[in-house]
């Protein structure tokens, strides 16, 4: 069983970016603050996009599940999405048919290079939702982005509660990267799985 997995979300906060610095600050920043509150270092974290539409709620808890899985087990876990056309629209994620291993990040091909990778078999699309350990996930970025951690860390010290709002130390965090965490942790990282999405 996972530990905290029919957890409900009792208490939780709001932190506001003071400007975009893409995905890695983000997650650092939000990953860092949620560590903080949490004494138990086996707690696992899902980030995900806002705008995706989850129609089998069901599906999605055991792909959840089987995710977390790995993650208890320090894998950096993405969720893939099984392509049904060669879209241009995403961005792509090869990983190895005998492993849950992901093997490199693509960033949306052209429509040649697309049917490809349909035809390959061995990609799925990037859906941008990613299930990890905190202290592996913080460990890890460590050893890739020094800055990250340094501007991240410093614009939450930094941060003030404006009514339910966290909001960051703009200055601070303007200095951190403007990198998404597929280039600044899940390509170079040897931690990093991929399963695939169970619901649309």
């Amino acid at each position: 069983a996972v530990p905290g997995a029919d957890a409900s979300a009792e208490s939780y906060n709001i932190i506001v970016e003071p400007v975009p610095r893409n995905t890695a600050a983000a997650m650092y920043v939000a990953t860092l603050d949620a560590a903080r509150g949490n004494t138990d270092d086996e707690t696992i974290f899902l980030t995900a996009p806002s705008d995706h539409l989850i129609t089998d709620k069901r599906a999605f808890k055991e792909t959840i599940l089987d995710a977390a899985e790995l993650a208890i087990n320090d894998r950096l876990v993405t969720l893939g999405i099984r392509p049904t056309y060669p879209s241009t629209s995403f961005g792509y994620i090869k990983f190895n048919n005998q492993s849950s291993e992901v093997q490199k990040f693509v960033e949306k091909p052209d429509y040649k290079t697309a049917k490809k990778y349909l035809d390959e078999g061995c990609y799925y699309w990037n859906s941008g939702m990613f299930i990890y350990k905190g202290s592996a996930f913080l460990d890890e970025l460590k050893k890739y982005d020094a800055k990250i951690i340094e501007f991240g860390k410093q614009s939450l010290d930094l941060s003030k509660n404006v009514g339910e709002f966290i909001e960051l130390d703009k200055s601070s965090f303007m200095k951190s990267p403007d990198i998404s965490i597929d280039y600044a942790l899940m390509e170079k990282t040897d931690k990093a799985s991929v399963v695939e999405m169970k619901s649309d």
